[in-house]
């Protein structure tokens, strides 16, 4: 140690000695606590709970903590579980922590630093030294460093076939592997890797070849972080399907089975088409298990395919209920054959009963009770496997206080389906009923039976990554009716509709949807005087109605557009105060129609991967306008009904817009859905009440009726429609 000459350790003033002992005796302590930070571990024990779980990122972030999360097994409270704990306090809510284990944290960053080497970075370090450990709670603070270090590139990549592919494929490989990943300059990750030799080799299999080989070898240089691919290709002999094996069948015959194939022996063999096999066996609704498969054989120019099932119970008995705010409580039940006579026939015998048991709709909205019986048969193939046909013989019964509609129905309801490809469907369907209004009340006195006659077609197509739970694709559902046109009815009109969806990924968990709704309603022959009572009864369901929880949010099913109010009676009591028994709002609805919903849905923080938040803006309306007098009263005609004027178009002053947000959480059947809506620019009677309304309508008060801001707001309650 140097010291200056003239320094000697006698030279220390008093006051220097007691600082110089502290420093003795005190310093290895403080220098000892970074040290105690770094090896929380040793104090732990077998009760040690973890407090919390969090990431930092050193050198950037290539993946986000959700998915991170997902590799480990040591869990912290999530978001509802650390409120929840913060309540501990008080009686009957105690606090929650996940166990915590050494051992397992220490897996934990093996598995971590083996995710990041899979994705392409060959020096990660994953380590927790920043953790903190409070002795008072026995709980631990568990903070993850990473340093992801550079990433492997690819530098080139070369091909090489060990046998010859058929010339005729020359253009479509060419087209096929422009579109391959792991080109030059992409992060090098051993999941692309396996992936790319996974759609090398389908992509042969898919043209024939099927015993096609490929391997993706990579030779990687450590010290630049770049990686050379060779991509060897052994397409070998081109196969045709020389026999079909079926294992498994029991009550549905091999011919059943076979038919709904879409190859058969002597065509060329299409990897792609066995999956299809396997997607048609289950459309059938027989099976529990279908499976199309090449067993082990030579490889040489014929290939035996193999289908394994099993079969389903023959008979199926199924019951279902739910809630829905307009309606109320909802039942059905149902029993099916899957294997009526054989064939793969199917026989159904189906009921539902909408109760209105519960219904607390806003806007003045009564429920809509109504109940349904049918029997229907199901014939899988006609001609053709992708053909299939349809008998139903239906009765039904609906009381719709907000349309003043009560009548019987009953009829026949024939149909046909084309399926070309998943998502891309054909349905023709005719029928034919007859519709009995149920007598009781002088105002549906003027109501006569009728028949109707409809003659519909429905189309489906697109492209969804996922049928329940799409992050990314589209749809469009185009629809046309034709009633009364040719085979007669009470009812003449053409009728045509499109629904269209897009659906665009932002991130792994997160995605933008944007819809649009458009109809035009044509009545014709005598169904063109709409103001008629009887023509105005019998279109009641058939015109374009907006709003609801699948449409326009911010207001109750049916209830956005032009409206009027009736009630059983308006009276003043003996005491002078006015009363409006059974007020409620009817919906005018239109000859045209158009709605469209912006959504998006994110990951909610806290929570599993199950649950969403979602924001969104919807806006519709109908074309029709009803017409109002000086003083603001509905103008009546000479039959007692509203006078409304219906160009046939929306205008835009027409459009009405809500937005709002809500919850998401996924289930096997679709996603449940909370949302709270806000009407943007409502109109007088979307925040008036119906009672108000009707005083007004009968004079019993003089001024308009106050409008109510709490009517701004609607709450639905709902399964998401499936694409």
């Amino acid at each position: 140690m140097w010291r200056h000459p003239s320094m000697r350790p006698t030279d220390l003033s008093p006051l220097a000695w007691p600082v110089l002992v502290l420093i003795l005796f005190v310093g290895p302590v403080l220098f000892a606590i970074p040290t105690q930070a770094q090896n929380t571990l040793y104090l732990v024990n077998d009760s040690t709970e973890v407090a919390s779980l969090r990431f930092r990122f050193v050198d950037g972030r290539s993946f986000s903590e959700s998915r991170l999360r997902l590799r480990l097994v040591t869990t912290a409270p999530g978001f509802a579980r650390r409120v929840a704990n913060r309540f501990a306090f008080l009686p009957f809510v105690s606090a929650v922590y996940p166990r915590f284990s050494p051992v397992e944290l220490q897996r934990d960053m093996v598995r971590l630093t083996n995710f990041y080497r899979d994705n392409g970075f060959l020096s990660p370090v994953v380590d927790y030294p920043a953790s903190q450990f409070d002795a008072s709670t026995n709980r631990i603070h568990v903070l993850i460093t990473v340093r992801e270090g550079p990433p492997l590139i690819v530098k080139r990549r070369a091909l090489r076939f060990d046998s010859p592919l058929d010339p005729s494929l020359s253009r479509a490989w060419n087209i096929f592997e422009g579109r391959l990943a792991l080109r030059p300059t992409d992060r090098f990750t051993e999941f692309g890797r396996l992936q790319l030799e996974g759609r090398l080799r389908s992509w042969m299999q898919d043209r024939g070849y099927a015993f096609a080989g490929a391997a993706v070898r990579a030779t990687v240089d450590s010290t630049a972080h770049l990686v050379d691919l060779e991509l060897a290709l052994d397409p070998g002999i081109r196969a045709r399907i020389d026999s079909i094996q079926v294992e498994g069948e029991e009550a549905v015959s091999e011919r059943v089975i076979t038919r709904q194939l879409p190859f058969r022996v002597g065509d060329v063999f299409k990897a792609d088409a066995l999956t299809e096999g396997q997607r048609s066996l289950f459309g059938l609704n027989v099976f529990r298990f279908a499976l199309a498969d090449v067993p082990e054989q030579p490889a040489d120019s014929t290939v035996t395919v193999r289908i394994r099932v099993r079969e389903a119970p023959p008979r199926l008995v199924a019951a279902n209920t739910g809630y829905s705010r307009e309606n109320g409580l909802e039942m059905g039940a149902s029993w099916r054959h899957r294997n009526f006579f054989g064939a793969a026939r199917q026989l159904s015998v189906s009921g539902a009963w909408t109760t209105g048991f519960l219904a607390t709709s806003p806007d003045g909205r009564q429920p809509v009770r109504s109940a349904e019986t049918a029997v229907s048969l199901r014939q899988p193939y006609l001609f053709e496997r992708r053909l299939s046909g349809s008998g139903t013989l239906f009765y039904r019964w609906i009381d719709d206080p907000n349309q003043i509609v009560r009548y019987h129905e009953v009829g026949a309801s024939p149909s046909v389906l084309f399926q070309f490809l998943p998502f891309r469907s054909a349905t023709l369907r005719y029928s034919i009923s007859r519709a009995i209004p149920i007598r009781g009340s002088d105002d549906l006195e003027r109501i006569d039976v009728f028949d109707r006659s409809v003659l519909s077609m429905s189309l489906a197509f697109g492209k969804l990554n996922n049928y329940l739970y799409p992050r990314r694709g589209w749809m469009v559902r185009p629809s046309f009716e034709l009633a009364g046109i040719v085979l007669g009815g009470g009812v003449s009109y053409s009728r045509a509709s499109v629904d269209a969806s897009v659906l665009v990924p932002i991130t792994m968990r997160s995605n933008v949807s944007l819809s649009l709704s458009v109809g035009k309603l044509m009545p014709s022959k005598g169904s063109r005087q709409q103001s008629d009572p009887q023509i105005e009864y019998r279109f009641d369901p058939i015109r374009f109605y907006s709003g609801g929880a699948s449409d326009v949010r911010g207001w109750g099913l049916n209830t956005l557009g032009p409206r009027w109010v009736h009630a059983d009676s308006v009276y003043r009591a003996e005491d002078g105060s006015i009363h409006a028994d059974g007020a409620a709002y009817e919906s005018a609805g239109g000859l045209a129609k158009v709605s469209g919903r912006l959504e998006g849905r994110f990951p909610m923080p806290g929570f599993g991967d199950s649950w969403r938040i979602g924001t969104f803006l919807d806006f519709g309306g109908v074309g029709s306008r009803v017409r109002y007098d000086a003083d603001g009263r509905t103008r009546m005609d000479a039959n007692g009904l509203p006078e409304v004027d219906d160009p046939g178009f929306v205008r835009w002053n027409d459009l009405q817009f809500g937005t709002g947000a809500g919850i998401r959480y996924l289930t096997p059947v679709g996603a449940m859905r909370l949302d709270l809506a806000w009407k943007i620019n409502p109109d007088d009677l979307d925040l008036q009440s119906p009672e108000d309304r009707a005083l007004f309508e009968a004079g019993f008060t003089s001024s308009q009726p106050s409008r109510r801001f709490l009517h701004r707001f609607a709450l639905h309650i709902s399964i998401d429609r499936a694409f």
